[in-house]
C-alpha cells in the first residue's frame, strides 16, 4: 500500500469518527425542520389533518419508540438515545396533534349535520 499503510488508515477512521461525531445532533435539528412545518401547517389549518396519514406518523413513532428503548438497553450512547427520544416525542406530538384536529373536524361536521337536519 506505500504511504497509505495501518497508521494512515486509522487517522482517516478517527477523522470520519469525528467528523460523525460532530454531525450527528444535526439529525435531530434536521428533523425538526420537517416536522415543524407539518406542526405549523395544523396549527394554521384545521382541516390539514384530514390529509395527514395517520398511518404513516404512527409508524415513524413507534419506530423512534424501538430505535429509543434499543439505545437505552444496548447501545447506551448518550447522544442516540436523546435524539431517538426527541424523535419519539417529536413525532408521537404530530401524531397527536393530527388525531385531535381530526377529532375536532368530524365534531364540527356532526355539529353542522344536526344543526342542518332541523
Amino acid at each position: 500500500f506505500g504511504n497509505f499503510g495501518p497508521p494512515c488508515r486509522k487517522n482517516i477512521i478517527n477523522g470520519m469518527e469525528n467528523m460523525f461525531v460532530f454531525l450527528y445532533p444535526f439529525v435531530f435539528v434536521i428533523g425538526m425542520m420537517g416536522i415543524g412545518v407539518q406542526i405549523h401547517k395544523l396549527i394554521t389549518d384545521k382541516e390539514s389533518a384530514l390529509s395527514m396519514p395517520v398511518l404513516t406518523w404512527a409508524m415513524w413513532t413507534f419506530a423512534w419508540m424501538i430505535s429509543f428503548g434499543y439505545g437505552m438497553t444496548k447501545i447506551h450512547d448518550l447522544m442516540y438515545c436523546l435524539t431517538a427520544g426527541l424523535n419519539c416525542a417529536a413525532h408521537g406530538c404530530v401524531l397527536i396533534f393530527i388525531l385531535y384536529r381530526r377529532y375536532e373536524a368530524m365534531s364540527s361536521i356532526h355539529t353542522y349535520d344536526k344543526v342542518t337536519s332541523v
